[in-house]
């Protein structure tokens, strides 16, 4: 707790009296809820697979500006990079104008930094809705981050609009071993609004992502949302969507996560309108010294809505995950029909997963369904490929990229699917040899 309590003072002494008076007391609010809730141990029942030790021991420290050389090199290789999509890019927290293709004459679509709020130069809008999406009632890192944001994207598509471009938002995190970010993303979607935004984190270095992003979605608003993290192998990444959907509203979610020593990611999802649609897909690659955690909390509040979750994993070496999937009926909602499923594919005999698919239903007329597997190639399936002239690499990459496509395939953005499917292509060159 001491090295984030001299973070939250230094800050709050150099930025307080420079921003709204609303905002300033929305931070105070979390920098007290934060010092109340203190950083989540095993003793917590929804941390008691991941120790953030290691986190904790860390004497943290505001990310100072990097030389732009290192985050450029890692930037170019993304095959997304040069799309025609609207660009942000943060570099340790701050805007790059240079590297951005940020437009501001684009009919029906509104976009504010964070730095802006600070300074009381945005809109009005995020007052009605920052910090009420994503509680922090049970999550210190929320709190953490509610106390110490400093740069994002606030995002508004207004109603009837549909955007032919993506909005694609880069994190590039230059870091010593002590360096902390703290991005805040609010996306307000309105009524019938079309969209598709991308969110990438990568960096060099060590260093802590503490990232939260709210979403709200409008009647008949739609949205796919992607999430990249390809962070450094010695950083830390915790994370928190939460998204509060009403009637009729489409949300699709496709979380990818390569990198990081430990990610711990949170994703909530309030179902709370009739005829609301969800989709969370998440693919994660472990390896040695990898340690992946995701949980997920799918609230259906109205009746007839529909949900599906599909989340695998891939693990070699000594990596290891907790996949925590949790759906919640209420008494009002039915009609509901939602199914999650979590597929672990272990490569090693060393990785290890921690699967807790639920399922929490107190209404009566529904069709729930969840389940976890947890296993090795199929022996039989190996030595029929291998019958068939393919050697013991070729046929065990042919059944992984197999397993692996059902999430892939899923991706609607073309460039980016094809970068996805290099990544886990050079995971399993690198890991089956």
């Amino acid at each position: 707790m001491k090295p984030f309590a001299e973070l939250l003072a230094g800050w709050e002494k150099k930025n307080q009296t420079r921003m709204p008076e609303s905002l300033q007391a929305l931070k105070q609010t979390g920098r007290e809820q934060f010092f109340r809730q203190g950083l989540p141990t095993r003793r917590h029942e929804a941390w008691r697979f991941t120790d953030i030790e290691q986190i904790s021991e860390i004497d943290w420290r505001a990310a100072a500006a990097p030389p732009l050389t290192g985050a450029i090199d890692l930037l170019r290789p993304l095959t997304y990079w040069d799309s025609d999509a609207f660009r942000l890019v943060f570099v340790n927290g701050r805007l790059n104008p240079e590297w951005s293709t940020r437009r501001t004459d684009i009919k029906g679509l509104r976009l504010t930094t964070a730095a802006e709020i600070l300074q009381g130069n945005g809109k009005a809008a995020w007052q009605q809705h920052l910090g009420r999406i994503a509680d922090s009632a049970e999550f210190p890192f929320t709190s953490l981050n509610t106390a110490l944001f400093e740069q994002g994207a606030f995002i508004e598509v207004e109603s009837g609009v549909e955007l032919s471009r993506p909005i694609h938002l880069y994190y590039v995190s230059v870091g010593d071993g002590a360096a902390a970010v703290h991005p805040r993303n609010l996306f307000v979607l309105g009524p019938s609004s079309r969209t598709t935004i991308v969110e990438t984190f990568i960096g060099l270095g060590g260093y802590l992502t503490n990232h939260v992003s709210e979403w709200l979605l409008h009647d008949n608003a739609a949205v796919d949302h992607y999430k990249v993290q390809r962070e450094a192998l010695s950083a830390f990444h915790v994370s928190r969507t939460a998204v509060h959907q009403q009637a009729n509203s489409r949300y699709q979610c496709h979380v990818f996560s390569f990198g990081s020593r430990l990610e711990r990611t949170d994703l909530t999802v309030t179902l709370d309108g009739a005829e609301v649609e969800t989709g969370l897909d998440g693919l994660y690659l472990a390896q040695s010294g990898q340690w992946i955690d995701h949980h997920t909390l799918l609230h259906h509040q109205q009746p007839h809505g529909n949900s599906r979750q599909l989340y695998k994993g891939i693990l070699t070496g000594e990596g290891g995950a907790v996949f925590n999937g949790r759906i919640k009926v209420s008494a009002d909602a039915q009609k509901t029909d939602a199914l999650q499923s979590n597929k672990n594919l272990l490569l090693s005999d060393g990785a290890t997963v921690h699967a807790q698919p639920q399922l929490e239903i107190s209404a009566d007329d529904v069709r729930c369904t969840h389940g976890g597997t947890v296993g090795q190639l199929d022996p039989e399936a190996l030595f029929y490929l291998q019958t068939r002239g393919l050697s013991r690499k070729d046929a065990v990459g042919l059944l992984v990229h197999a397993f692996a496509g059902e999430i892939v395939d899923r991706i609607r953005t073309p460039i980016l699917r094809g970068q996805v499917e290099t990544w886990v292509h050079e995971f399993l060159q690198r890991e089956t040899e």
